[in-house]
């Protein structure tokens, strides 16, 4: 396996492959076919194309067909995992006015004359 991503660095990655929510329980494997036109780096740290400028390959170089190619069920449970945003403004609302309450801020609201 080459290009492993975990933790943090993961959860910042894993929205461009189609992974907004959730990313610390969905993991994503890229596996190239046998006759994908790349070979191991001298080392076995990275894979290199073989044609061209033998570039390094990048598995963001692969983002928008693993985007496509999600298959419904991880659609759905990436949207089970996204938060409510309704809930979540609610609960917004509710602290800022804890925060103005503890503070003893007063605002005016507006009138209708």
């Amino acid at each position: 396996m080459y290009a492993v991503l975990t933790g943090r660095a993961w959860t910042i990655e894993a929205p461009i492959y189609g992974v907004p929510f959730g990313a610390k329980h969905i993991s994503v494997h890229i596996e190239l076919p046998d006759q994908a036109h790349v070979r191991p780096e001298g080392y076995r740290q990275f894979l290199r194309y073989i044609e061209g400028e033998q570039s390094q390959v990048e598995p963001a170089q692969f983002a928008s067909e693993v985007l496509d190619h999600r298959p419904e069920w991880l659609i759905d449970l990436i949207h089970s995992l996204a938060p409510n945003s309704a809930d979540a403004q609610d609960e917004i609302r509710n602290k800022l006015q804890d925060m103005l309450n503890k503070l003893r801020v007063r605002t005016t609201s507006p009138r209708l004359d």
